[in-house]
């Protein structure tokens, strides 16, 4: 019940300033540029995640650290994807970019839930 709880403070520590932010009269909690960057990239992956590694675990046993990864670095080719044009030189430094992004995700992750 208390993984829960964490997790849904989590989402919500997140999604709130995102979701602050009005465009054009829509609130929208993610734009692709914003998936775009290192927090908006950190945060989505870390919920991502959070949701898929259990049922993932059922069927596959994978590392975790490697769902984390190809997560992180689908996220950031979608998003150069639909906001700049994904080229070949960008989706090198989109691979480089999601292992920060991934470790970022692993150090929020032990912030929250970590402490055992």
């Amino acid at each position: 019940m208390m993984k829960i709880l964490m997790d849904i403070l989590l989402m919500m520590f997140f999604l709130t300033p995102a979701a602050l932010a009005e465009e054009a009269g829509a609130v929208q909690a993610y734009t692709w540029e914003t998936l775009g960057t290192m927090a908006g990239a950190t945060a989505a992956t870390l919920m991502i995640v959070q949701l898929i590694k259990a049922p993932l675990d059922r069927v596959w046993k994978l590392p975790t650290r490697m769902v984390v990864y190809f997560v992180a670095l689908i996220l950031l080719l979608a998003a150069q994807g639909f906001s700049g044009g994904l080229t070949v030189q960008t989706a090198a430094l989109s691979a480089v970019n999601a292992v920060m992004v991934a470790l970022s995700a692993y150090g929020s992750y032990e912030v929250a839930f970590g402490g055992k």
